[in-house]
């Protein structure tokens, strides 16, 4: 950034007499190696003009590296020109800096010109960039970051990367995960019903998670097993379900004739609706009449337990 200020006296006037003008800009970006050009006059003219140039100095460019991506050896390999040798390093880039890699992968290392070197890394991410310096100190970087925008690349290493913290037990009506991730990233993260261990997560409507700090909530939700968080980044996802086999409430199945009956156990006051629905793939459409129980005063409580609840849905 380039700034300035000009100041003179006017045409004639005493050379001894402080300037009886002065200019001042604000601050403007300019590239390195280019020329800036100033000219200054008055309207009317009153005989006062300036013209000035000024070259900013090129700062010179950082070193040059190529590299190439084993990911069957889930390493990079680094290439140095003819030349001086560098310091090379792969690194986690956070927003100020970019963090070395945990023990036991390498800190950084010493190539010299014309060789190269194998990096290992424990995981892809998008943050993962190949950093290389000259030795003397102070030493122009360069950084590159190539696989920050393919995220096919990283796939399910990015999910693999990440510890997830299940607050829920916490509250008695949230739902809240913690994120710990070596990238800063900003996911989104919906509820999802999991059919089983194997099975397709469905996601359920309007149940996108609040995010602060990596916490993602939903409130006024009941904690189930199988009701779960689904983060998705670009075009990955992943399922994380809540880390406690207990569970608020839960519902058994039954047959009489001509009959479903449902029993609903709560131990915690709430609503539950019920509703035949038409398996099509691996959904089950929900067809109407919709069936509700809730809970309200005057039902039988035993100590902490809702009383049993039975919702009878005819069979068509």
């Amino acid at each position: 950034r380039q700034g300035g200020r000009f100041g003179g006296g006017l045409a004639g006037a005493d050379p001894v007499v402080s300037p009886q003008w002065q200019v001042q800009f604000d601050c403007f970006p300019v590239e390195s190696g280019r020329r800036v050009l100033v000219s200054l006059g008055t309207v009317p003219d009153r005989g006062l003009s300036l013209n000035q140039s000024h070259l900013v100095p090129a700062e010179p460019a950082g070193p040059e590296i190529g590299y190439a991506w084993h990911p069957e050896a889930r390493a990079i390999e680094v290439s140095v020109p003819e030349g001086p040798a560098l310091t090379v390093r792969l690194c986690h880039q956070l927003a100020l800096e970019c963090e070395e890699l945990h023990t036991p992968f390498p800190r950084q290392a010493l190539v010299s010109g014309g060789h190269s070197i194998v990096l290992p890394y424990e995981f892809l991410q998008p943050c993962l960039c190949i950093e290389a310096s000259y030795l003397h100190r102070d030493s122009l970087r360069t950084k590159l970051c190539p696989f920050q925008p393919l995220p096919a690349a990283y796939g399910s290493e990015l999910w693999a990367s990440m510890q997830f913290h299940d607050y829920s037990a916490s509250s008695e009506a949230n739902m809240v995960m913690v994120l710990s991730a070596r990238c800063p990233l900003h996911l989104t993260a919906t509820l999802c019903w999991k059919e089983s261990d194997a099975g397709a997560c469905h996601t359920v409507p309007n149940s996108t998670a609040m995010e602060s700090n990596q916490a993602y909530t939903v409130e006024k939700v009941d904690v189930h097993p199988l009701l779960c968080f689904k983060f998705s980044y670009g075009n990955s996802s992943h399922v994380e379900c809540p880390h406690r086999p207990d569970t608020t409430w839960n519902v058994s199945v039954s047959v009489r004739f001509l009959q479903l009956l449902l029993r609903v156990t709560s131990t915690v006051p709430a609503s539950f609706s019920a509703a035949l629905c038409r398996r099509q793939g691996s959904w089950c459409e929900p067809e109407v009449p919709v069936y509700t129980v809730t809970s309200v005063s005057g039902l039988a409580w035993e100590p902490g337990t809702l009383g049993p609840s039975v919702l009878a849905a005819r069979e068509c």
